[in-house]
């Protein structure tokens, strides 16, 4: 005998600069309590869960199955760069703090959103040539590269990947 169906779906919103919208967004999904180690559903393509974890990029909606009575839990990994928002139908719990959708599979389809917006902020960087006058006419038109670095979730540097703006002077 088995058991009825349910399902939830965990769809994934980006908003933010393009150069990161194709940026993997990983969940723990737990079932009874349990990591789930079974399939999800992208665009009807099949992916194994490992240690609860399921992937989804912007965009996208992953699809999971389960036992009608069966409690899920489903958390986003947090990540620094992003400010995410959750929601979620009737019937789902969402803990906003944690990132967290709590509900039991029904006969009804559970929804969970998680909507990512990238953080911004402005940096303004500018170089001045502070030298003798013969020094700065040699170096009034050279160009300076300047490395810019942004700290991760493990709060390592990393070179900046985002888009910016160069505004000469005039």
């Amino acid at each position: 005998n088995e058991k009825e169906k349910g399902y939830i779906r965990i769809s994934k919103v980006y908003e933010g600069n393009t150069l990161h919208r194709n940026d993997d967004f990983t969940f723990t999904v737990k079932i009874n309590g349990e990591p789930y180690n079974g399939y999800y559903y992208i665009d009807g393509v099949s992916y194994k869960a490992v240690d609860g974890g399921v992937v989804i990029k912007g965009g996208q909606t992953a699809v999971i199955q389960g036992g009608i009575g069966q409690t899920f839990e489903v958390v986003e990994s947090p990540d620094i760069i992003y400010q995410t928002e959750v929601t979620a139908s009737s019937g789902i719990t969402v803990k906003k703090e944690s990132l967290k959708a709590t509900g039991q599979f029904t006969k009804n389809i559970g929804e969970i959103t998680y909507t990512n917006t990238m953080q911004t902020s402005g940096l303004y960087v500018s170089k001045e040539l502070d030298a003798e006058d013969f020094l700065k006419d040699i170096y009034a038109d050279s160009n300076f590269i300047f490395k810019i670095e942004t700290k991760n979730a493990e709060e390592k540097y990393i070179p900046y990947q985002g888009e910016y703006t160069y505004y000469p002077d005039k």
